[in-house]
């Protein structure tokens, strides 16, 4: 039903913009004219403070829910792994929750997005462990942050982040996701070189100006037919 509702509001209009090279391919094949324009962060938005609230601190910031891999997360802090930080809210937030209570993990629940960003700005490694995703903001946001991550190679991650250059990307797995953010903790040079390489790449495609001209250039050229 929903498709279909899609299809009905959608016929009449000019083009579609996709976040995510895979939502340009769906609604080409719905035969509209789709243009990939990805999403974007303002830097002037960004937190001149950094907050430290474990040691080490490897954050997930986000919706508590199964797509996202928060209870992946969990298992890797049954594991052994130390210092995760969750901020958020969603479905799976009691197993955030009773994680917490057994000192496994700090769990901070929803915090105001300023707060949130001073929280990942203090980060040793953000962590995104989806099983599915689109282009996630929280990832550009450590990209500008220059904070090294680890997230699964999944959806639209994989169009913004490349292996063993800007980030780790791994399978949604415990063990995957835990020796990851190990190695990036113990090799401060590895961390070194994929933040400046994330912050290069955020600056030359994911970075508002940058996307703004994207739409500008979208719209005169639909005004001119």
């Amino acid at each position: 039903m929903a498709e279909l509702f899609e299809r009905w509001i959608l016929r009449g209009v000019n083009a579609v913009t996709a976040v995510s090279l895979e939502a340009v391919k769906y609604y080409r094949s719905l035969g509209l004219k789709a243009i990939h324009i990805p999403n974007a962060i303002d830097l002037s938005e960004l937190p001149s403070e950094a907050e430290r609230v474990s040691e080490p601190q490897v954050t997930y910031l986000g919706r508590l829910s199964k797509e996202k891999g928060v209870d992946i997360l969990v298992k890797a802090a049954l594991m052994g792994l130390r210092g995760i930080v969750i901020a958020g809210d969603g479905p799976m937030r009691l197993l955030v929750e009773r994680a917490a209570q057994k000192g496994l993990l700090k769990f901070l629940g929803p915090l105001p997005r300023a707060k949130a960003l001073e929280i990942l700005a203090g980060s040793d490694v953000a962590v995104l462990p989806s099983r599915e995703e689109g282009i996630s903001t929280v990832l550009l946001e450590a990209m500008a942050l220059k904070v090294p991550i680890v997230a699964t190679r999944v959806g639209g991650t994989i169009e913004i982040l490349r292996h063993g250059e800007d980030a780790l990307l791994v399978g949604p797995d415990p063990r995957e996701i835990k020796d990851a953010i190990i190695r990036l903790l113990a090799d401060k040079s590895l961390a070194k070189k994929l933040t400046e390489n994330a912050y290069q790449r955020l600056l030359n495609n994911y970075e508002w100006k940058t996307v703004l001209e994207k739409y500008l250039e979208l719209y005169e050229r639909l005004m001119r037919g």
